[in-house]
């Protein structure tokens, strides 16, 4: 998979997704603020948010609300944000950029965080289609032990095994993204310009 190339807009649809899921603190807000004016984009909220010393979340999302208006962006809802913030987590994890067993657990805590607006059946990571890499992250607590019979004892096969279950956890990330193409995933909205 090829990188995700830097786009301040992208950048501040993931900031106001991981802040409709409460992902976020006050203090990283104003950086994306900066970059997306550095790179082109303005609005006057942008530009406010970067005046902020002490940045706190009362100052800041509405700051970042009327930001995301003046700039034609809609601000998510928990279901958009949840399945915004899987599909760039399983980009990542897909495209070998982060530790998958990272990225896993923060599927996890993502499916917990918008549990009561996904749909699902029985458990809440079928809301988001992550049952089969919520699976592969509990591989990783398995520890798989060789016996080694030149020196008569045990020994751990734990990095040879690590980097299978890593190669597994990409691959179902490059199905995961091919089930759920960037126009939209079950109980999520096209994407909005």
């Amino acid at each position: 998979m090829e990188p995700i190339p830097f786009n301040p807009l992208d950048e501040l649809r993931l900031v106001a997704s991981k802040n409709a899921l409460g992902f976020i603190h006050s203090w990283e807000i104003p950086p994306v603020a900066d970059r997306a004016l550095s790179n082109g984009i303005y609005s006057d909220s942008l530009l406010a948010l970067t005046q902020i010393d002490q940045p706190t979340m009362f100052e800041v999302e509405p700051l970042l609300e009327k930001a995301l208006a003046e700039l034609r962006l809609h601000s998510p809802s928990r279901t958009e944000a949840a399945w915004h913030l899987a599909r760039h987590c399983i980009h990542l994890l897909a495209s070998g950029d982060e530790p998958p067993v990272d990225t896993l657990s923060f599927l996890m805590t993502i499916s917990e965080r918008a549990r009561d607006v996904l749909p699902h059946q029985s458990h809440p990571i079928e809301g988001l289609d992550l049952g089969s890499l919520i699976q592969i992250y509990y591989e990783y607590s398995e520890v798989n032990w060789d016996y080694d019979a030149r020196n008569k004892q045990a020994v751990s096969a734990e990095d040879k095994r690590l980097l299978q279950v890593d190669e597994l956890a990409r691959r179902e990330g490059r199905e995961w993204l091919a089930r759920h193409p960037d126009a939209a995933s079950p109980g999520e909205s096209p994407a909005r310009p």
